[in-house]
């Protein structure tokens, strides 16, 4: 796993987070593909936990680092353990 990979990682949570808040002002749903319809304020939630569990492991100095990088593998050995999509079928 590349630092860039990381990154778009990072970048594509801010970016739903970002999405679900004006949701939040528009008084909208999300339609979660596992469970249907959630509550923003919920998504939010579970992607505040997602974006947890990728900090645990890939830190602001990792992310200042050149995208072609390869991310320590002790990192990546552990990270790789952990299937978000799993996560949240195993809520359900």
């Amino acid at each position: 796993m590349t630092v860039g990979t990381c990154k778009y990682i990072f970048d594509s949570l801010n970016e739903a987070r970002i999405r679900t808040e004006k949701l939040i002002k528009n008084n909208l749903f999300v339609y979660q593909m596992l469970i249907n319809y959630i509550s923003p304020e919920k998504f939010l939630s579970l992607l505040q936990e997602a974006t947890g569990i990728v900090n645990k492991y890939i830190t602001a100095d990792d992310r200042k680092k050149d995208d072609n990088t390869i991310i320590d593998q002790n990192k990546f050995k552990e990270i790789s353990k952990t299937k978000l999509l799993l996560l949240e079928l195993d809520r359900h």
